[in-house]
């Protein structure tokens, strides 16, 4: 909508207590009609899941001398650039497959309730709605990679790679290394809860569930014999239970549980890698520890079944006085010589049948 003389537009925001648009007035002089709306182009700015921030309306406006003329009107959706945390969803209300799993942490703060403070619960989610529960990537020579893969809704994922770490910084090798293992198969993001559908907003604590993680290995556990670490963990297995829910006809996967498992303990040789291995070389020493980090997602619902009601039941029941006709006496009906009344019974069926 262009706005060049002799026209003019004029804004109306969705603040504004009054129209600034002109009354429109017939002029004798020029036979027109002056500020006639000739198109209206609605402006709508959102923040994605926070909602409509503010609706303006461009009114473009016109001298007509016809007594008949055409308007148009016209909508566009902006998103806010100074909106607050605003995420893009994963689904709606189900979760979309191969959509990134809304992940986050849960915090507590204090909401101010009729001037009393109340305790309530938030997820805070990072910006980055594919950096928010991930697992380590490997490179093309299957050493760990810096990036990470992250979780998509129904892919299952096996991911190997081999992680050094320079000995230099080691105080005892074996527990250095499984702090290591530990945050690299976390990551530095570590989110508590997901969400159990793919609009679940942050704001509605009950609509996200927990991820069950056992105790984190330490490494005060891990000894070290010869050049092998003992009781050592090297790989982390990540279980979604998910079930189809709402109608037959359109069923929304939603997520019931997850949880994290740690591998079992075991003894790893610790290889050393590279030129700096060598007892003569003075440079620091690159270990060498092979992990693996697995996601799963579990199908727990059960097979929906259509239910059909079965049909009504129709109890015909004919008024008493039904066969008064073939009465053969006032009390008893078809007595007598009941030889004329079924006659009369007969032929009224048969006549009921041939109609």
């Amino acid at each position: 909508m262009s706005c060049t003389s002799p026209t003019s537009c004029v804004t109306v925001s969705s603040d504004s207590t009054t129209s600034p648009i002109p009354t429109p007035v017939y002029n004798p002089t020029t036979q027109q009609c002056v500020n006639v709306v000739q198109s209206v182009h609605y402006v709508v700015v959102h923040a994605g899941s926070n909602g409509i921030q503010s609706v303006t309306a461009q009114a473009l406006l016109a001298n007509m001398a016809s007594p008949t003329w055409q308007q148009s009107w016209s909508v566009e959706f902006r998103t806010a650039t100074d909106s607050a945390n605003p995420y893009e969803r994963s689904g709606n209300p189900g979760y979309v497959a191969g959509e990134p799993l809304v992940a986050g942490i849960m915090k507590a703060i204090s909401v101010n309730v009729k001037g009393r403070l109340e305790p309530r619960q938030f997820v805070e989610l990072l910006a980055d709605r594919w950096n928010r529960l991930t697992i380590p990537r490997a490179n093309a020579d299957n050493s760990c990679s810096g990036d990470r893969s992250p979780v998509t809704f129904g892919d299952d994922v096996v991911s190997d790679c081999v992680l050094s770490v320079d000995s230099s910084t080691a105080g005892d090798m074996c527990p250095y290394l499984q702090s290591k293992v530990v945050s690299t198969l976390l990551g530095a993001y570590q989110p508590s809860h997901v969400a159990t559908l793919g609009n679940t907003s942050p704001y509605q604590a009950g609509d996200w569930v927990p991820i069950v993680k056992q105790t984190t290995p330490d490494g005060s556990q891990t000894t070290t014999q010869k050049g092998a670490c003992s009781n050592f963990v090297t790989s982390l297995r990540i279980v979604f239970i998910y079930a189809y829910v709402g109608s037959l006809a359109n069923p929304q996967p939603r997520i019931i549980a997850a949880a994290a498992f740690w591998g079992t303990s075991q003894t790893v040789r610790v290889e050393c890698g590279g030129a700096s291995c060598q007892p003569s070389s003075s440079s620091s020493t690159a270990f060498r520890v092979p992990i693996r980090a697995t996601v799963q997602f579990i199908d727990g619902s059960t097979p929906a079944q259509a239910i059909i009601a079965d049909p009504p039941k129709v109890k015909n029941k004919l008024p008493y006085d039904f066969f008064h006709p073939f009465y053969n006496g006032a009390s008893s009906p078809l007595r007598g010589d009941g030889g004329v009344a079924w006659r009369q019974l007969v032929l009224f069926t048969v006549a009921l049948l041939t109609l």
